[in-house]
């Protein structure tokens, strides 16, 4: 299994997907895992294929989709703020990640009230959002909010 963090211009890989279209069929997932099980297709180094080494990962990828799916809603009430759970429309997220080189994730007021974890949750999250400015450089329709974001985030800091 490459371990290696996969190139985003990596030719051989974009040609595999694109194989896998050109032979009708739909880019999914489900395809691309399918397609590279063979040990002879070029993307087979990038899956890994110990089933136990997987579902270990596997594993991990639900712990963190259920510690990122928690969501906390601030509300005043008489002059009081209290914390209730709820669902991820209209709060914010209860735990955030430490960001310091750990997979570590801390309750939100922790984290946001160490200066370093807080700088390093701002500046990952305004990464994000350059990032974001970048994928959408096609979409006319978005071009405003662009505008708007270039004027707060850049040049990079």
């Amino acid at each position: 299994m490459l371990t290696a963090k996969i190139p985003r211009t990596d030719a051989v890989v974009r040609n595999s997907l694109d194989e896998l279209t050109a032979k009708g069929l739909a880019l999914t997932p489900a395809n691309l895992v399918s397609a590279a099980r063979a040990e002879s297709h070029p993307l087979h180094e990038y899956f890994e294929w110990d089933d136990a080494a997987a579902g270990e990962k596997y594993r991990l990828l639900q712990a963190y989709k259920l510690i990122s799916a928690q969501y906390t809603l601030r509300v005043v009430t008489d002059g009081e703020q209290r914390e209730v759970h709820a669902d991820g429309s209209h709060a914010l997220r209860s735990y955030l990640p430490l960001r310091n080189g750990s997979d570590e994730y801390a309750h939100r007021q922790e984290v946001l009230a160490d200066p370093e974890a807080r700088k390093r949750n701002v500046d990952a999250l305004r990464a994000e959002l350059r990032a974001w400015m970048r994928r959408t450089t096609d979409l006319e329709e978005l071009r405003d909010i662009r505008a708007a974001l270039a004027e707060v985030l850049l040049p990079v800091e």
